[in-house]
């Protein structure tokens, strides 16, 4: 068979900008620096969670159609979100040869979550929606995974046998943040981001360690709900969303991110940490090599927090390390791996490899 060249190829790029994320964070990211790709945006359709479960179901069956009929005029189609997403137009697409990408973001066990149905229409509409899901990222042609962790854990509950890494991406700024030496002196400031994955009950023992009471904490974009702690830690809950100006100027005044996960994922605060010169502290799931720079420090038990970073304090104080050297190399890295650019790059030859 003769492959279309690269220029004659047409591929698709499926997806939407999640309400978690600002203008500048998130996968959906990659819709604005693909060239050459023919895009669609359904954020203003899909995401504003303003709707009734009624509606909800009708969105998602707009948003399909809408895919199809791009979708026939294509060589490839990229779902960007598959996960929750999709759930016929794949099956509809392949009918007509088209080629199949999806990004994977979620454990395969996230099709095996409890939900809090009120209602049994409700619970079965969820469990016939996430069967047709599984169906449709068990016949894509290629499956993007984000960390090479878990490709084989793709793999197995997938069936999928190409699975291909290529990271998340970040938007590069061009100016370097200022010295973080005078965050050293004072009470140093930890800011705690996001929610996929993160283990609350690790924060937890954190905070009721009595040494937190040393330390300022943000929460931001947080399962508030999960999070206890006493009232002699200091902590500023960012309870509503942030600008993009204001989650910076948070993570420009915090010279740690308290980043405890319990599974290997891709991370987008990870490479807003390194982003904003900060020294990241995660546990063992979080020690992805695909993403891990010198700035990065595992914490095996919660207990190990508050000791690294007397470590870190005082290795800097001593000047037995830089941190703004060490701060400064780990943002170059991530511009030269995670950069949009370099990412558009990967999935380019992949959709080349493929068409």
């Amino acid at each position: 068979m003769v492959k279309k060249s690269q220029k004659s190829a047409k591929v698709l790029i499926a997806g939407y900008n999640s309400s978690f994320h600002d203008e500048f964070s998130g996968y959906g990211r990659i819709m604005e620096y693909s060239k050459g790709a023919n895009i669609f945006d359904f954020t203003g359709i899909f995401c504003d969670d303003k709707y009734s479960f009624i509606g909800a179901i009708i969105r998602r069956l707009l948003v399909e159609i809408m895919i199809i009929f791009k979708g026939l005029r294509v060589d490839l189609v990229h779902y960007i979100y598959p996960e929750g997403m999709v759930f016929i137009s794949p099956l509809v697409l392949k009918i007509f040869k088209k080629k199949i990408v999806m990004t994977l973001h979620l454990s395969p066990e996230w099709f095996n979550k409890k939900h809090n149905d009120s209602s049994v229409i409700k619970k079965l509409a969820r469990e016939i929606f996430n069967k047709l899901t599984l169906r449709c990222i068990k016949i894509s042609d290629c499956a993007l995974s984000l960390t090479t962790r878990v490709i084989p854990e793709y793999r197995r509950a997938y069936e999928i046998i190409n699975v291909r890494y290529v990271p998340h991406g970040i938007v590069t700024a061009n100016n370097a943040p200022r010295s973080k030496a005078y965050l050293l002196d004072g009470k140093p400031t930890i800011c705690i981001v996001g929610k996929n994955y993160r283990d609350w009950d690790f924060v937890n023992s954190i905070f009721n360690d009595s040494r937190a009471t040393n330390f300022k904490f943000h929460l931001v974009g947080v399962d508030f709900d999960k999070i206890i702690y006493p009232d002699s830690v200091e902590v500023i809950r960012h309870t509503q969303r942030l600008s993009h100006q204001s989650y910076v100027e948070v993570l420009s005044n915090s010279l740690f991110m308290l980043l405890p996960l319990h599974y290997a994922t891709a991370n987008n605060a990870i490479l807003e940490a390194y982003q904003n010169h900060l020294f990241v502290l995660t546990t063992k799931a979080g020690i992805n090599a695909d993403y891990v720079e010198k700035s990065v420090f595992q914490l095996n038990d919660p207990e190990d927090t508050f000791s690294v970073i007397a470590s870190i304090i005082e290795n800097a104080r001593d000047k037995t390390i830089d941190i703004d050297e060490i701060l400064d190399a780990a943002r170059n890295s991530s511009n030269n791996k995670y950069s949009w650019a370099a990412v558009v790059s990967q999935t380019d030859e992949i959709y080349s490899s493929l068409i």
